[in-house]
């Protein structure tokens, strides 16, 4: 029977356990060994499936990262966009204001040019 496990180390041992039966001076003797072997090429394999792993977690991770700065950049736009037509309301409400403005003294202007041959009167 073999089998794979881990070493005290985290090492990959294959370990092939067998049992004989031997007949010594004229008695059956059931003998159990074990062979233990480091297997480079399994412990290369679970080394690559557990860097893979890892970096499929990180990949999902900053996957969700994106996903959130990404909703986060949309909301800060929209933000931004309602600040900016805020603003250009209070400079078309400023332009209108300062129109009105040059409106009325020219109203004043013309109201001031008619009175003034009443008063020599």
């Amino acid at each position: 029977q073999t089998t794979i496990q881990k070493g005290p180390n985290g090492e990959v041992v294959r370990c092939v356990h067998e049992h004989r039966t031997e007949v010594v001076n004229g008695k059956e003797v059931k003998k159990c060994t074990h062979t233990h072997t480091h297997c480079a090429k399994t412990a290369n394999r679970l080394a690559v499936k557990k860097y893979r792993l890892k970096k499929k977690n990180e990949f999902e991770s900053l996957k969700n990262e994106n996903t959130l700065l990404k909703t986060r950049v949309s909301e800060l736009e929209y933000e931004l966009k309602n600040r900016l037509e805020g603003e250009n309301i209070i400079n078309s409400l400023r332009q209108d204001e300062a129109d009105e403005l040059l409106r009325l003294r020219r109203v004043v202007k013309q109201m001031a040019e008619l009175i003034e041959p009443l008063r020599k009167i």
